[in-house]
């Protein structure tokens, strides 16, 4: 029998479900609502092994702030299985690459600010969503058959472009769904990389592919958006070059991840291609601000 009680079980839900996360983003999720009393539990559940941390520095805050990132531990995830019903699952052990790291958190801040804004919106419902880290869990085959794109390639190559969004979610509306794939972007992958995975996506549409996911998330779907979360400019550059080969750009929507904390995924915040970029769109209306 272990000593936890209501608020370490807040803790360990969150981390089981965000996998990683910082003490910043666990006020978030969690009833804390100070970060003194938040960084106590913190601090009590490493000590008893239920999480573990390693410290992280963030590129875009100041020179030499540091901070922890923490993620379950087995013996966190057993005790939350134990007492919740959640199946446990083998946890794998947190590693302090600073790349791997951003890029999880970032996730992270998206989801968050989605399904804030999905919860406070009147008439729009977060009506499923799945990550990249749940289609990796190898004791989920559900997660890693519906996620796997496998797109075929041009004509006389063999190789198969494999690859999974960071994030999935369809949101419903009046008995409308509409279904996002989320690519993060932090700057890390090469031009042709992003290319390469838009084309994948444009053929994974031809082959309407994505119609596999009417069963998992419940709703019909006729196509699907890719929405970059990045730089700007990036977004930008990448559209500019896609349509120099052509390609119809009105699926790809960019939007600011360094607004993030400050403007809704719902607002008219988005740019799009094949669109002016002077103008701003939501992914829930149609009217450009």
């Amino acid at each position: 029998m272990n000593d936890l009680i209501e608020k370490d079980f807040d803790i360990l839900y969150a981390l089981h479900k965000y996998r990683r996360h910082t003490a910043e983003l666990l006020l978030y999720v969690t009833p804390f609502k100070e970060r003194n009393r938040c960084n106590e539990t913190l601090n009590k559940l490493t000590k008893q092994k239920y999480i573990s941390r390693v410290s992280w520095h963030d590129l875009n805050a100041p020179a030499g702030r540091a901070q922890y990132v923490y993620s379950l531990t087995q013996r966190g995830m057993n005790a939350l299985s134990d007492a919740s019903g959640i199946p446990s699952k083998r946890i794998r052990k947190l590693r302090g690459k600073s790349q791997h790291i951003a890029h999880i958190l970032a996730i992270n801040r998206f989801r968050i600010c989605l399904e804030n804004a999905c919860k406070n919106h009147p008439s729009v419902q977060l009506a499923g969503l799945i990550t990249e880290y749940d289609a990796n869990e190898k004791s989920n085959e559900t997660f890693a058959r519906i996620t796997a794109q496998k797109v075929s390639g041009p004509p006389g190559r063999s190789r198969i472009f494999t690859f999974i969004p960071d994030l999935i979610f369809t949101l419903e509306r009046n008995g409308a769904y509409a279904l996002f794939f989320v690519e993060i972007d932090l700057g890390t992958e090469p031009m042709k990389l992003l290319r390469e995975k838009v084309m994948a996506y444009d053929r994974y549409y031809d082959e309407e592919g994505y119609s596999e996911y009417n069963t998992f998330f419940g709703g019909q779907f006729s196509g699907f958006r890719i929405l970059f979360v990045g730089a700007p400019d990036q977004f930008i550059k990448l559209v500019k070059r896609l349509d120099k080969d052509g390609m119809d750009t009105g699926f790809l929507w960019g939007f600011d991840i360094a607004k993030l904390n400050s403007i809704s995924p719902l607002d008219k915040a988005w740019l799009v291609g094949g669109r002016p970029f002077t103008n701003h769109y939501s992914i829930i209306e149609e009217e450009s601000s």
